[in-house]
């Protein structure tokens, strides 16, 4: 709940030597697109990584698990 309420210190991925990378869903209307929306800003949030998109909506694992999977694997 704190991500909701409190302010949250960016992590740089880089530092962490971890490799990053955002897999967003191409038919997810679940969280608004746009300015005032969540995407794509929120993966810019992590600075500059990749960003994969995949087939399905927000709940792809149930509808679409191939394709996702196979986002993943290329993340």
């Amino acid at each position: 709940m704190q991500y909701f309420t409190e302010t949250v210190k960016p992590i740089d991925p880089a530092a962490l030597g971890v490799p990053a990378s955002y897999v967003v869903g191409a038919e997810d209307i679940s969280l608004p697109p746009g300015e005032y929306g969540w995407t794509p800003r929120f993966p810019e949030r992590l600075g500059d990584v990749p960003v994969i998109e995949a087939p399905g909506s927000h709940e792809a694992q149930f509808t679409r698990p191939a394709e996702l999977a196979a986002a993943l694997v290329k993340a």
